[in-house]
């Protein structure tokens, strides 16, 4: 339903609008994630963390690599 309702608008904006408001959605995705998990990253042991770190990494740079 989202899509349907905000198709036309979307439409009718520019690129470089639509970079912006892509952009400002995903600062406001990435704030309301580290306010909730930093939190609770501190109350988990260090090596479970490091492990994640690594793990997101790797994933990272297998994605890059593949070129998806």
């Amino acid at each position: 339903m989202g899509v349907v309702a905000t198709y036309p608008f979307l439409a009718s904006i520019g690129d470089g609008t639509l970079g912006i408001l892509l952009g400002l959605s995903g600062g406001v995705l990435l704030y309301v994630g580290a306010t909730h998990l930093l939190p609770q990253t501190e109350r988990e042991p260090a090596r479970n963390s490091f492990m994640a770190l690594g793990a997101g990494v790797a994933l990272a740079l297998i994605i890059v690599s593949t070129g998806a």
